[in-house]
């Protein structure tokens, strides 16, 4: 699939939104950039952690800014 560097965007921050406002827990939240693990729930964490690497993917492959 070939994404523009519009479609690219999108998605890193539907990413990063979807990271602060479902994943995240309450208590991490700080300033609007949610702080390391993000979440008590080791699942969670991890899941946090691997949209983390999309979001490094999809930079990479247009330099998208976050």
């Amino acid at each position: 699939m070939t994404l523009t560097q519009a479609q690219r965007t999108q998605i890193v921050d539907a990413i990063d939104s979807h990271i602060y406002w479902q994943l995240s827990d309450g208590y991490y939240r700080a300033n609007g950039a949610v702080l390391e693990p993000g979440s008590d729930d080791p699942d969670v964490a991890a899941e946090i952690v691997a949209f983390e690497a999309l979001q490094d993917e999809l930079n990479d492959a247009g330099a998208v800014d976050v």
